[in-house]
């Protein structure tokens, strides 16, 4: 390379300086606006930061709520079961005593009476009334909070499910439909937690006498193939249903069907059981 052309090369700009001026001349008249879509599109990315920022507070706020309500009930439930099973232990404690003592060595001197009947009587304070407010409102009332406080959480989805739970084991039906088709609930269709609620209502709509509704949601499930865990159930329970609504051919239909699909699962083995029971119905009647 001559002196001379290095020297050009020399005075002349970077490429890459050069380019960038270019640009920089081409949006000179427009600096202005360019300048506000800028500080726009900043101040939009910031409000979703601290949107996103202020809903998983929200959730782990709600969450942590969900978490002492369930861990009460929990708690409450398991006390309730050992004292049963303690109770009938201490009884059986009390009857011995009534019998003639064997001598034997080593064996372990009787308790006293009044002190087993006093662990009878702990026992059976822990033991559920029979009275619904007394033994789960408490309870109730906790889920209820975190669904009013945050509605559009996934905890406040959960708390709906446990007290859909609860009223379904107390006969209370329609308090369990309600409890899940709150419309403040946010459920995101084809998710775990969508499916879960829709599997639950499906089977709260069939126990309060509602089996159309109940075969409308489990559609619901079986529309999403992200829900494949809950077909087996959600096709034989509508097979079920309807049976119920004397659909018999509708019915068979599906008992084949979930046989068929889901041979190796629980669903696959009762959907045969139901339709040879179905089968054996139409040969009395």
């Amino acid at each position: 390379m001559s002196k001379g052309r290095a020297s050009k090369e020399a005075r002349e700009p970077d490429v890459f300086l050069r380019i960038s001026g270019e640009i920089i001349n081409r949006l000179k008249p427009h600096t202005k606006p360019i300048l506000i879509a800028s500080v726009v599109i900043a101040m939009v990315a910031i409000a979703g930061a601290v949107l996103n920022f202020m809903q998983q507070n929200r959730e782990l706020k709600a969450q942590s709520e969900y978490i002492a309500a369930e861990k009460a009930y929990v708690k409450k439930t398991t006390d309730a079961t050992e004292a049963q099973t303690k109770i009938k232990n201490l009884e059986t404690e009390l009857a011995n005593l009534k019998k003639p003592a064997k001598k034997e060595k080593n064996k372990e001197t009787p308790r006293a009476k009044a002190d087993i009947e006093k662990d009878i009587a702990d026992a059976k304070a822990k033991q559920l009334s029979g009275d619904f407010e007394k033994d789960y409102g408490s309870f109730v009332v906790g889920f209820k909070k975190v669904i009013n406080d945050a509605p559009e959480t996934q905890a406040a989805i959960m708390a709906s499910l446990y007290l859909a739970q609860i009223y379904a084991e107390n006969k209370k039906f329609e308090e369990g439909i309600s409890a899940l088709s709150n419309s403040r609930l946010k459920y995101r269709e084809g998710k775990l937690l969508y499916g879960l609620a829709q599997m639950k209502l499906g089977q709260l709509l069939e126990q309060s006498g509602k089996c159309q509704d109940s075969i409308n949601t489990w559609q619901r499930v079986l529309a999403f193939k992200e829900l494949s865990y809950f077909h087996p159930e959600a096709t034989l329970a509508t097979a079920v249903c309807y049976e119920t609504l004397k659909n018999v051919d509708k019915a068979q239909e599906l008992y084949k069907k979930t046989h068929a699909d889901f041979k190796n699962s629980p669903a696959g083995a009762n959907a045969q059981k139901y339709l040879r029971l179905l089968s054996l119905k139409g040969k009395d009647s």
